[in-house]
C-alpha cells in the first residue's frame, strides 16, 4: 500500500518549473479577462462613430422586407360597362383584366353578381371584397329573355356606322366590347354597305340590331339588290367553299392567291363554314369584296369537320377560333361534374356559354347517341 500511495503522490505532484509555468498561465488568463470586459469602456466601435450607420441599417432592412400584397381599391361599378383602365384602378392585374375583356369581346355578359365570381381569374377573396360594389343593370340571361321586359334607358338617334365616334356608340347603349369589335372591323378595312352589315358584327345581338335598325343611315340589303342575272350570262363559276382548293377559290371575283390561302387557313381552323357570311371573318375581307363574289358561293354543310363533345381533347377544342381558355375550361369543368353531355344543346347550361357563342360553336360539335 505504501508503494501505491507513494506512486499517487509522485503522479499528482508538480515540480518547481511546472508550478511556475502554471502561475504564469493563470496570470495571463486573468489579465485577458480584465482587458476583455474593460476595453469597451475605453474604446468605442468604429461603426458607432458613423452618424449615418443606423439609417443605413434601416434602409437595408426595409429593402429586404416581403412586398405587401396589392390591395383592391373598390368603387361602385357595372362589370358589363367597365373599361380596362377602370378594372386596373380596381386593383386587378393585367392578366385578370385581359381575361374579363376577352370574355366581353366575345359577347359575354354578367347577369348577376355571382357571374363575376365564375371568372377563373377572380379569387374568392377578391370577389368577397368587390361584391358589395357590383351594380349590374337588369338584363335577361340566355334562355330567359321573355322573363324580363324593361324599357331601355338609351334614346337611339340616326347614325352612319361608318363614321360614328366611339362616344356616340356608348350613347346608343353598346358596351366596350361591341365598340372595340366595330373599330377593329373598320381598322381592317371593313365597311358597312347595308343595314344588315351592322348585324354581322358578332357581338351585336339580334335585340341590339332590332333596336337600332330603324336609325341606321344605310339602305337595306333588299334595296341594293339588282335584277337577277343568269349565272350563265355572267359567266362566273359557282364555288363550294368547304371543299374548294386554292385554285378553285381564285375563281371567285376579287379573290387572288393570297386571299384564297387565307380562306383555306381560316376554314381549317374553324372546321368549315356553315354560312357564307363567315368569310367576312377572314383577315382583310371587307363587305365590298365579299359582295362581289357572294353570289358565286355554295356551302355543303356535310363537309364541316365536327368534334365529339364528349371525347374531344382540351387542347384540340382550345384551337377553335371561337373559344378561349376560360370558355374551354368551363366546358370541361361541367363535363367533369356531370360525366358527359347528352346533347350539344346542353352547352347552354355551362357557365360562361352565352347565346351568341352557342349559336356560333354548336355547328362544329356533336354528341354520339348512348348505346
Amino acid at each position: 500500500m505504501s508503494t501505491f500511495g507513494q506512486y499517487i503522490r509522485d503522479y499528482f505532484s508538480f515540480s518547481k518549473g511546472q508550478r511556475n509555468g502554471s502561475l504564469v498561465l493563470l496570470s495571463l488568463i486573468i489579465i485577458m479577462l480584465i482587458v476583455y470586459f474593460s476595453l469597451p469602456a475605453f474604446i468605442k466601435p468604429y461603426w458607432e462613430k458613423s452618424s449615418g450607420f443606423a439609417e443605413e441599417i434601416k434602409v437595408f432592412e426595409s429593402s429586404h422586407k416581403t412586398p405587401e400584397k396589392k390591395h383592391l381599391t373598390p368603387f361602385a361599378f357595372d362589370p358589363n360597362e367597365l373599361t380596362a383602365e377602370k378594372w386596373t384602378e380596381l386593383g386587378l392585374s393585367e392578366k385578370q383584366v385581359r381575361i374579363i375583356m376577352n370574355f366581353r369581346d366575345k359577347g359575354g355578359k354578367f347577369y348577376d353578381k355571382e357571374d363575376l365570381k365564375k371568372m377563373y381569374s377572380i379569387s374568392a377573396e377578391e370577389y368577397s371584397i368587390l361584391e358589395p360594389f357590383i351594380e349590374i343593370k337588369k338584363t335577361a340571361p340566355f334562355g330567359h329573355e321573355e322573363d324580363l321586359k324593361t324599357e331601355s334607358t338609351f334614346a337611339p338617334f340616326t347614325f352612319d356606322p361608318n363614321a360614328l365616334p366611339q362616344l356616340d356608340y356608348r350613347k346608343l347603349g353598346l358596351n366596350e366590347g361591341q365598340i372595340r369589335n366595330i373599330e377593329s372591323y373598320m381598322a381592317a378595312g371593313g365597311k358597312f354597305i347595308s343595314k344588315e352589315d351592322f348585324k354581322k358584327i358578332y357581338t351585336i345581338s339580334n335585340d341590339d340590331f332590332n333596336r337600332l335598325e330603324a336609325y341606321i343611315l344605310l339602305p337595306s340589303r333588299d334595296s341594293l339588290k339588282k335584277p337577277a342575272v343568269s349565272r350563265h350570262d355572267v359567266g362566273l363559276p359557282i364555288v363550294e367553299i368547304n371543299g374548294a382548293d386554292t385554285s378553285m377559290l381564285e375563281n371567285l371575283k376579287g379573290v387572288g392567291a393570297a386571299f384564297a390561302g387565307r380562306i383555306i387557313k381560316y376554314r381549317n381552323l374553324l372546321g368549315g363554314f356553315y354560312k357564307k357570311e363567315q368569310l367576312l371573318e377572314v383577315f382583310g375581307m371587307d363587305t365590298a369584296r365579299y359582295a362581289g363574289f357572294a353570289g358565286q358561293l355554295e356551302i355543303n354543310s356535310e363537309l364541316i369537320k365536327k368534334k365529339n363533345l364528349n371525347t374531344v381533347e382540351f387542347k384540340e377544342l382550345l384551337k377553335h377560333p371561337y373559344l378561349e381558355y376560360y370558355l374551354v375550361k368551363s366546358i370541361f369543368d361541367y363535363k367533369d361534374k356531370n360525366g358527359r353531355f347528352d346533347s350539344v344543346a346542353e352547352l347552354c347550361k355551362v357557365n360562361l356559354i352565352y347565346k351568341e357563342l352557342y349559336e356560333k360553336i354548336s355547328p362544329y360539335l356533336y354528341v354520339e347517341n348512348k348505346k
